[in-house]
């Protein structure tokens, strides 16, 4: 699963280190894995993950691990910075509790377009007990939106990104429970 998300994500981790043995190593224990879908290729490796936590974060990060696998400047200050996007940023809007967030939509790059991660959305939507969806994707990741939106979901808020991220806007979208 590390493996896969900082392959998904290296456009923000890359930051952190260059190296994804070591984001990998970091996070790894961070995985809370009640809260993720996952699809597994015929040797068990995770192709593509989904997280949708509820009421708990998908990802309670571990200090001593970022420190052991980047070093201790290093590592405490991806901690901090990375604990304040992922964990303690929330939504520009309150989640009540007949809402649930997908988080974390990931696949390896070897499968993408094959429909693995919008099935595994529609087995999230089809086996969490919430009325509604939310998410957020980075307007400049079109596939994911094109994605979304073959789901169901409406955008119903924008938010400006920093200027150092690359991202644009932060899109948020809904999809009220669907049974197909």
């Amino acid at each position: 699963m590390a493996t896969l998300f900082v392959e998904g994500f290296s456009q923000w981790l890359h930051y952190f280190s260059k190296d994804p043995t070591k984001l990998a190593a970091a996070f790894t224990p961070a995985f809370q894995l009640d809260t993720f879908t996952l699809a597994l290729a015929a040797d068990n490796k995770v192709v593509a993950m989904v997280g949708c936590p509820a009421g708990n974060p998908a990802l309670r990060l571990d200090r001593s691990a970022f420190i052991s696998a980047l070093g201790p400047i290093r590592g405490k200050f991806a901690y901090r910075m990375l604990h304040k996007f992922l964990i303690d940023t929330q939504y520009p809007f309150e989640i009540i509790p007949s809402m649930g967030s997908i988080e974390f939509v990931v696949a390896d790059p070897a499968i993408r377009g094959r429909g693995i991660t919008g099935l595994l959305i529609k087995e999230v939507m089809r086996h969490r007990a919430y009325d509604e969806y939310v998410l957020e994707v980075a307007s400049t990741n079109t596939r994911a939106v094109r994605l979304y939106e073959h789901l169901g979901f409406v955008e119903f808020m924008r938010k400006p990104a920093s200027r150092r991220s690359g991202v644009g806007e932060y899109l948020y979208l809904k999809c009220r429970r669907r049974m197909d």
